[in-house]
This record gives structure tokens, sequence and C-alpha cells, in this order.
């Protein structure tokens, strides 16, 4: 799953410039440094396949038993998710994102996953809110089983491209290179960090501080005990 990522780096209105549009208002009071966005916050949102547009929107759709969902399975999208009209596919722009690897126990450490070549763009549902305006757009990260990196720390992850560009086919019509898929995520920075990012309170360049050392405990997540699913 997906519970929490960053945009630490690229300013929101430097994301619309190379987009060549204009954020929205909602977008415009995201535009700043954020270290730890949880569910249930505000988001930068790209929809509009031809026609892109930068938009907020509360991370986190009402569930019909109650509660939020904050992640669609790729798997289902269309028989699920994309019944209503007002939901399309959209892209979160973000710099990194955070996995949880559960340790035994009640332990979960987490880790910071980030491209070596720039951003990154997570598929995202999002459903657009009534036409009358009487609801605000809300959205969800969309995932897929975990390859590369990512499957030692969880047996999903986000669907994720390198580019706004990359995710347009997707956007349009739900089509995605299975095979530039695995390369990024084999080709993902991973860092244990500080449980400082547990917290939605906090907001801060401590939450994607690295983890004290272990000694010889130190995770081995790729060598011969890393793979497989948690």
């Amino acid at each position: 799953m997906c519970g929490r990522f960053e945009l630490s780096e690229t300013p929101l209105h430097l994301v619309a410039a190379r987009l060549g549009v204009e954020l929205d208002p909602g977008a415009r009071a995201l535009d700043r440094r954020r270290f730890n966005i949880a569910p249930g916050q505000q988001v930068a949102c790209v929809t509009g396949a031809r026609d892109l547009t930068v938009l907020a929107a509360r991370w986190g759709i009402a569930g019909r038993a109650g509660g939020q969902r904050i992640n669609a399975r790729v798997e289902t999208l269309r028989s699920v998710w994309l019944k209503s009209l007002r939901r399309a596919r959209g892209l979160i722009p973000a710099d990194g994102f955070v996995e949880w690897k559960r340790q035994g126990g009640r332990r979960r450490d987490p880790f910071h996953l980030r491209s070596r070549d720039g951003m990154l763009w997570l598929a995202a549902v999002i459903d657009l809110g009534a036409a009358d305006v009487s609801s605000a757009p809300q959205g969800v990260v969309v995932t897929c089983g975990a390859v590369g990196r990512a499957a030692s720390l969880h047996g999903r992850m986000p669907l994720m491209f390198t580019s706004c560009e990359r995710g347009r086919a997707w956007m349009e019509d739900g089509r995605y290179d299975r095979g530039a898929l695995t390369r990024v995520a084999t080709e993902l920075e991973v860092a244990r960090i500080s449980t400082r990012i547990n917290s939605a309170r906090h907001d801060d360049p401590e939450c994607l501080a690295a983890a004290p050392e272990e000694g010889s405990s130190q995770l081995d997540l790729f060598g011969a005990s890393g793979g497989g699913k948690s």
C-alpha cells in the first residue's frame, strides 16, 4: 500500500511550469515543501490527459461501509473505482514515498523510496465531486504488485511513472508499460528513516532523516535475506 509520500524538493509552481499550466487556487495553497503527506490531507493532483489541470484533492474517498479508502488496486479500477462518471485517472507529483516493513511482532520500520532520476508521478483516481460544487475533489493512490526494490518491503507499491508525459497514456485509457515500471522500481533509492514519519502531526526534514544505525543488526534488504511479500 502507500500511506505516506513527500514533495519536499520540487515546488508545485515549478511542477505547473513544466506542464505549461497554472495551479488552481486550492493547489496554490499547497505550494510549499511537504515532508510527510498523509491520508486526510490535501494533495496536488494532475487531471485531464489532454488539457492538464493541477488541482487540490483530499487524500481518501469514503467507503460504503464507512471509513475511508486511501489506495485503489489497479487490478480492480474498471470494475470498482471508475464506475462513476465523476471519477477519472490522475497523477500525483511526489519526490518520494514511504513503505513500512514488518519486522516481527508489532515493529514496522519506515523506508523512504525515491527515484535516482528526479520526481515520481503516482497514479491516482480522482473523484471530482458533484457538479454543483457541493462536494470537493477526493482521491486515492493506485497500487500494483510490488516489484524491484520495493518488493523487499511490502507486497504492494504505488503504480508510478518518472514523468507526467509517461503517465498520460495511463490517464487516457489505463495503459502502462510493465517493463518500464519494473525498471523504475529496480532503480529506486531506498533508505530506512526515522519513525518520526509515523505521526501525521510532524512535517519537517527530520521525518525523512536516516534512522539510527543498528550495527550488525542493520537490515540487509537486498541480499540473500531480501525479497518476498510481507
